[in-house]
């Protein structure tokens, strides 16, 4: 009767690993010395990559590189020996296991004449069962050749939303954002001096166009005709315009210069007149502005853009509120513009900012499908008391339900002091009020194409706030308006 004898090595761990006869259905087995690599008390890590019929291999305990020393198998013959058995010219010196004495289940055919070889390939024998399912961690070795199709990720569970945008790199747009001047004289010029300085060529992403988000004048000061017009000629004047085209400038209306007037309705019509693009020209309308504002001086950006409202149909001489709301889309990124005013309660919220949310949401679903990876509202105030009923609160939700992997920016006014805010329940959600006018340059605003980076919104604040307010330059001291 033949026995089995193991070897023995200076080794810190032995598996046993089964190994079938070619012969017969018997397992024979291979000694297998472990060594941790990790451990420099053991073996350093150099040698265990140079040692020969060593390979890497993963540990019960996670991917902790091992190195796995193969002996070869040792097989005796029918009566024990009382020398070892001898394993080609290599194993003259090594000691074996005393013989044991109970019969291998089944005899070898007979001796063989050549030594056992070893095994060094690791197909010949697994290091480990397979596991049942696959392991959430890749491989610390790589495969023979490649599979030809990308590697799939497979999650523990399903998620409820779906799987995250594909990365781009590089600048999707960039704009100004600016509001809450000029309410002086002072300030008109210091409009002056900011316009002249908005200069693409000295800024690190040029920008496409410009946005005021609303007051244009003091809420303290009477609302007559010359306090638009003065405004919209600032905006226009060939010595302001040196780096930028009207068309290229849009206007967000603010409760100072509409709902703070002593007649809303005239003041709302002025500023259509002057910053809006409605069509009517019944009573004191004039049809859009003289100006083109909000009209896009590029084919590309305009050839997406919509007014909520255009409509020159009826008797009446009052627009809806809802004129002044746009939308255009650009480079994969949805811009909305929505009348939300500040100041206390109006009393049309239910039907205005109700249909400020509606016209958003029409617009994302509309540009979904169009591969929308980023979402910016303008509007004058932030998503507070009743402009949170019926707008911020739906609006929110919207987001968490449908549209988890967008980015999305709420810019406005109103407020006088910047601030830049994430919102707590919605990580994707920010929050941006620009300064007050006076006191600080406008904002330059950059989106970047990959929106789920945590720089995907870069706000430039330039020469940020004045240190003793706006100090327009003699050559600012142009009187632009009147």
């Amino acid at each position: 009767m033949r026995y089995a004898k193991h070897l023995v090595g200076a080794m810190v761990g032995c598996l046993s690993l089964p190994v079938t006869d070619a012969k017969s259905s018997n397992p024979l087995y291979l000694s297998t010395s472990v060594f941790d690599c990790t451990d420099p008390s053991i073996v350093t890590e150099t040698a265990c990559v140079s040692s020969v019929n060593c390979e890497w291999t993963a540990s019960s305990d996670g991917l902790k590189p091992r190195c796995i020393r193969r002996r070869n198998l040792e097989v005796s013959t029918n009566s024990p020996s009382n020398q070892p058995t001898r394993m080609g010219k290599t194993a003259k010196n090594i000691r074996t296991r005393p013989p044991t004495h109970a019969p291998s289940r089944r005899p070898s055919a007979g001796p063989t004449n050549a030594p056992t070889r070893d095994f060094v390939s690791s197909t010949e024998a697994p290091t480990e069962p397979p596991t049942a399912h696959p392991s959430r961690q890749p491989s610390t070795r790589s495969s023979d050749s490649p599979t030809g199709e990308p590697t799939k990720v497979i999650t523990g569970h399903p998620t409820n939303s779906p799987t995250s945008l594909p990365s781009e790199s590089g600048v999707a747009i960039s704009f100004i954002l600016m509001g809450d001047i000029p309410y002086t004289e002072n300030e008109r010029y210091c409009l002056n001096k900011q316009l002249r300085e908005l200069d693409p060529s000295s800024m690190e992403h040029p920008y496409k166009f410009i946005i005021h988000v609303g007051d244009i004048k003091s809420g303290q000061d009477t609302c007559v005709s010359t306090s638009y017009s003065d405004v919209a000629q600032i905006f226009s004047h060939s010595s302001n315009t040196l780096h930028y085209d009207p068309q290229d400038v849009f206007f967000i209306v603010g409760d100072n210069e509409w709902t703070d007037c002593s007649s809303p309705t005239d003041g709302f019509m002025w500023w259509m007149n002057n910053f809006g693009n409605g069509l009517k020209t019944n009573g004191g309308n004039t049809g859009p502005n003289p100006y083109g504002f909000g009209t896009f001086s590029d084919s590309n950006m305009r050839a997406t853009l919509e007014y909520d409202w255009q409509d020159n149909s009826g008797s009446s001489s009052i627009y809806p509120t809802s004129a002044t709301n746009f939308a255009f889309f650009y480079n994969k990124v949805l811009f909305v513009g929505i009348n939300q005013v500040g100041g206390g309660t109006v009393g049309d919220e239910a039907t205005r900012v109700n249909n400020n949310f509606e016209w958003t949401k029409s617009n994302m679903a509309k540009y979904a499908a169009q591969g929308m990876r980023t979402l910016v509202v303008f509007a004058h105030a932030p998503m507070t008391g009743a402009r949170l009923t019926y707008f911020g609160s739906p609006f929110k939700l919207l987001l968490l339900n449908d549209y988890p992997e967008i980015l999305v920016l709420y810019a406005h006014g109103d407020g006088h002091t910047y601030s830049f805010r994430r919102d707590i329940n919605n990580p994707n959600l920010y929050d941006l009020q620009c300064d007050f006018g006076s006191t600080a340059d406008p904002l330059l605003i950059t989106v970047l194409r990959e929106p789920n980076t945590d720089d995907a919104l870069k706000i430039d604040r330039r020469a940020g706030r004045y240190s003793g307010g706006c100090m327009p330059g003699s050559t600012d001291m142009e009187k632009t308006w009147g």
